[in-house]
């Protein structure tokens, strides 16, 4: 269901910037077809890998994590003049 957009329209719009190129005298540009479905399932896999991985570490990767925060904002603000 996610994938119903992309995989109607990129046909489309494959189509569209394929034609703009050879109507502005370049040479042909071919955009692959792409596999929606198949990059939509490997993200899940990968987001679902990282959230065990995170729920794995629990508290220590927490406190790193706070530490890295601290850091950029105080960064963030050398940056405007706030230091």
């Amino acid at each position: 269901m996610n994938t119903l957009c992309p995989h109607t329209l990129f046909p489309y719009a494959r189509r569209a910037i394929t034609d703009l190129v050879a109507d502005g005298g370049f040479p042909p540009l071919v955009l692959q077809p792409i596999n929606f479905d198949q990059i939509y399932s490997q993200r899940m896999q990968e987001a679902q890998a990282q959230a065990k991985a995170t729920e794995t570490n629990g508290a220590e990767a927490d406190g790193a994590e706070a530490d890295v925060v601290d850091a950029n904002f105080a960064d963030d603000s050398e940056v405007q003049g706030n230091a």
